[in-house]
């Protein structure tokens, strides 16, 4: 006699989800326990992990109920340290915050309080900074060059970095003024 098989053909299979629903906050908390993530961020993480969409939704929405995630907060905390730590420009900033996936209108009211007087400013300062602490005896041009690529690669857009170095006197125009003679 054959054993009846305790499920038939058309019995629906439930499917077994990759990790239990207290994993996938324990996940989400250790994250959040070594830095600060964005909403995108640590959603694309437990989505890499394994974790069901329906868990990652309740456990995003169960950290954002407790303030654990703050996506405005977290784009202000990330630009100001940016800014002020590592000297990164606008441009650079923002960069980084669309790769945290973080919505447009957070990013631009992060970089609206952190550089309140525009990237102009901004730039004008760490052209002071650089120059300050350049101790290279260099021609002009070489000077006026290498000003040029560190506020490129701080975040500072073309336009900019042209502007502020372009107006500044490297040493160069002593020779010009005396053939125009």
């Amino acid at each position: 006699m054959e054993e009846a098989s305790s499920s038939s053909p058309d019995d629906p299979v439930e499917p077994v989800p990759k990790r239990p629903r207290a994993k996938a906050r324990d996940f989400a908390l250790r994250r959040l326990t070594r830095r600060a993530h964005s909403e995108g961020e640590l959603t694309r993480k437990m989505a890499r992990a394994g974790y069901p969409v329906e868990e990652i939704v309740e456990t995003i929405d169960f950290l954002r109920k407790r303030r654990y995630l703050d996506d405005v907060a977290f784009a202000r905390d990330f630009a100001r340290e940016r800014a002020e730590r590592r000297r990164w420009g606008p441009a650079r900033i923002e960069t980084a915050l669309k790769a945290l996936a973080l919505a447009d209108q957070h990013i631009k009211a992060a970089l609206a309080e952190v550089f309140p007087f525009g990237e102009r400013e901004a730039g004008e300062r760490a052209l002071l900074r650089f120059l300050s602490s350049e101790r290279r005896a260099l021609s002009p041009a070489k000077r006026q060059a290498r000003a040029y690529r560190h506020l490129l690669a701080r975040g500072f857009t073309a336009e900019t970095a042209h502007e502020l170095v372009s107006s500044r006197d490297f040493g160069d125009t002593e020779g010009l003024e005396s053939t125009k003679n």
